[in-house]
């Protein structure tokens, strides 16, 4: 049975992109062009992490899989939404009460991509306060949602708490993103439109491109809603 497409991307470019405190934004700029060259080709450089993307375990794993070697399957399959617009707001975490109240459950998401809709990137996405304001999940969360056996984890906010100053030497900033990634438990993050798929039954697709040693990639993420 063929579902309506719902896209759940953001576009890459313009001023409404926000890039993770000290990545890079995006530039695209022309190659050849219609009036000096009867075509038009354009190059593109920008952080793997920016807007609407995947990240792989080696992001955060230095044994993990790289992008270009992580099984499809993980990125696409049958998705369960996690609505927790009432439940949570800005600079506070999302707990495990929170998702249980939800319906987070072994039988709702083993084997299941769970999407945590906040509506934070729908409202935020391109300013500066995305990153530094933003809810976040708290470290049981994370437990929880592995031990129900998801496959992936998809969000619409920074999964982990904004920190002011990251020692890049610890192996404990950005504790969700460890945990879950080494645990084989890729992200799709900023997504929007996820107001979409509430009460509705739906597959996500959030395919990356197959880059060498690629530790994420930019996704085009779309749900295929059935009604």
């Amino acid at each position: 049975m063929r579902g309506r497409l719902a896209d759940l991307t953001l576009t890459l470019g313009g001023d409404s992109m926000t890039p993770v405190p000290g990545n890079p934004g995006v530039t695209i700029e022309p190659i050849r062009t219609h009036g000096a060259d009867k075509r038009s080709s354009q190059k593109m450089e920008l952080s793997l992490h920016l807007g609407t993307h995947v990240d792989a375990p080696y992001h955060f794993d230095p044994s993990g899989e790289t992008v270009e070697r992580m099984p499809l399957e993980k990125y696409a399959g049958e998705g369960f939404l996690l609505d927790v617009r009432r439940n949570c707001s800005e600079k506070t975490p999302i707990t495990s009460e929170i998702l249980d109240s939800v319906g987070a459950s072994r039988e709702a998401l083993s084997g299941k991509i769970a999407i945590i809709y906040t509506a934070w990137a729908q409202r935020c996405f391109g300013q500066a306060r995305y990153y530094t304001d933003g809810p976040y999940l708290d470290e049981e969360a994370a437990i929880m949602l592995h031990k129900m056996g998801i496959n992936a984890v998809a969000i619409d906010f920074p999964i982990d708490q904004h920190q002011e100053v990251i020692d890049t030497n610890s192996d404990t900033f950005f504790p969700v993103h460890r945990y879950l990634l080494s645990n084989g438990i890729p992200h799709i993050q900023n997504l929007v439109n996820l107001d979409q798929l509430v009460g509705k039954r739906f597959d996500i697709w959030a395919l990356p491109l197959r880059i060498l040693g690629g530790d994420g990639s930019p996704a085009r993420v779309v749900a295929q809603i059935y009604d």
